[in-house]
C-alpha cells in the first residue's frame, strides 16, 4: 500500500481485508484498459495506490467492520421506501434509529455552510443546477434518494475545504454519486463510463476515476454519515406511512437539495420529520401521529422553522420545473407534485 495512505485508517483497513483478488476483480472493468493499470502486469501492483478504484460495496464494508463500527448496522436495517412489507421488527428500526441518531450526533456534514466563504466562483445557483442534474442522473439509472442525499453531503464537504472552478463542479459531483452508489447500493456495478456519458462526454472515465479517490481524501473517506433519507426511510416505518405519503414526503425531503443555505442550518433528521408531516397533513392524514412523537426527539419549536420554508418550497416547485418536479409528476412516483401545500396555520405542534 502506497505511504500515502497511511494517515488513513479506513483506506487502510479496506485494503487489509478484501484480498488482492477482490481487488482486482473489483477494478479489472474499469482499468483494463488504462494506460495506467494492466492486469497481469507485474508493474501493477507498483502502481500508486490512489489510482486504483476504491469500490466501496457496503456488504463488503459490513463484513469488514463486524464487531469494529457497529454504526454500519443502520445500512442493514434501513428498509427501502417503496417496499414496507420487508420493513424490520420494531426492535431493529428502534436500534438503527439510536445509531442512525448517533451518527448525526457526530455530525459530519459541515458546521457552517456558506457556499461562498470559500468557493471564488461557485455559487448557490450553480449548487441548484448541480442538484437538479444529479436527481436527473440518479432517476435515469435507477438510483434511489439515498445516493442523492449522501453524493449532496459529500460534495457540500468536499466544496467546503477545496475551492473548486466552476468547469470543475460537475465532475466533483459526478464522482461523488459514483462513489455514493457503490456505498448504498449493494447491486451496482455500473462502470465510471457511463456517467461519463452523464457529462455528455465533458470528463473522461480515468477523471472522475482520479476525482473519486480525490474527493475521498478530502472529506477523509467518511461515508456512514446521517442523511435526510435515513430518517425519512425509519420515520415512514415506524409510522406504518401509506405509500402516496411517502412518495410526498421524499418529494419534499428531495426539494430540499435545491436550497442548499436555507435547509442545511437544519439536521437531517428534523428535514426528514417536517417532511413526513407536510406529507401526512397534505393528505389530510394526521400531522403528528403518536408512533412519530414516540420516536422524534423533537419539539415544535425545532420543526416549525423547516417546515415553513419546506412550505415555501412546496409552493414554488410547481414554477421551477427541475427534475424533481418532472420526476414526483409521473404515475410512478403517484403524481404527487400536484398536490396543494397545507396552509400555514397546520404549522407543526405537539399540542
Amino acid at each position: 500500500i502506497n505511504a500515502e495512505y497511511m494517515g488513513h485508517s479506513e483506506c487502510l483497513f479496506f485494503f487489509a481485508k478484501i484480498s488482492f483478488e477482490s481487488c482486482l476483480e473489483s477494478v479489472q472493468e474499469d482499468y483494463q484498459s488504462s494506460s495506467y493499470w494492466s492486469l497481469g502486469s507485474a508493474s501493477a501492483v507498483q502502481q500508486p495506490a490512489h489510482q486504483l478504484n476504491i469500490h466501496l460495496d457496503c456488504a463488503l464494508k459490513r463484513r469488514m467492520m463486524t464487531g469494529c463500527c457497529h454504526v454500519l448496522a443502520k445500512k442493514a436495517l434501513l428498509p427501502a421506501a417503496a417496499t414496507m412489507s420487508d420493513a424490520p421488527t420494531q426492535q431493529d428500526m428502534l436500534s438503527s434509529l439510536e445509531v442512525t441518531y448517533e451518527l448525526e450526533r457526530q455530525s459530519y456534514r459541515v458546521p457552517n455552510p456558506s457556499v461562498g466563504v470559500v468557493q471564488s466562483s461557485v455559487r448557490p445557483k450553480h449548487l441548484w443546477e448541480v442538484a437538479d442534474w444529479l436527481v436527473e442522473v440518479a432517476w435515469d439509472h435507477g438510483l434511489g434518494p439515498g445516493v442523492v442525499f449522501l453524493t449532496m453531503d459529500m460534495l457540500e464537504r468536499y466544496l467546503h475545504v477545496v475551492d473548486t472552478p466552476l468547469q470543475r463542479l460537475q465532475l466533483v459531483a459526478v464522482a461523488c454519486m459514483f462513489t455514493a452508489a457503490k456505498y448504498e447500493r449493494l447491486d451496482f456495478m455500473a462502470r465510471a463510463s457511463r456517467f461519463a456519458i452523464e457529462t455528455d462526454n465533458a470528463f473522461t472515465a480515468a477523471e472522475i476515476l482520479e476525482m473519486e479517490v480525490n474527493a475521498l481524501r478530502v472529506i477523509k473517506f467518511k461515508l456512514n454519515v446521517a442523511t435526510v433519507h435515513d430518517f425519512l426511510s425509519l420515520y415512514a416505518c415506524a409510522t406504518s406511512a401509506p405509500v402516496r405519503a411517502q412518495a410526498l414526503a421524499y418529494y419534499l425531503a428531495e426539494l430540499t437539495l435545491l436550497q442548499h443555505q436555507g435547509f442545511r442550518k437544519h439536521k437531517p433528521s428534523v428535514v426528514a420529520c417536517a417532511s413526513l408531516m407536510m406529507a401526512f397533513q397534505t393528505l389530510g392524514l394526521p400531522g403528528w401521529p403518536e408512533k412519530l412523537a414516540a420516536i422524534c426527539p423533537w419539539q415544535s419549536c425545532d420543526v416549525a422553522p423547516c417546515w415553513k420554508r419546506l412550505r415555501e418550497s412546496f409552493c414554488q416547485a410547481s414554477r421551477s420545473k427541475s427534475s424533481i418536479y418532472e420526476k414526483y409528476s409521473t404515475d410512478g412516483y403517484h403524481n404527487v407534485a400536484s398536490e396543494v401545500p397545507p396552509s400555514l396555520k397546520d404549522a407543526p405542534s405537539r399540542d
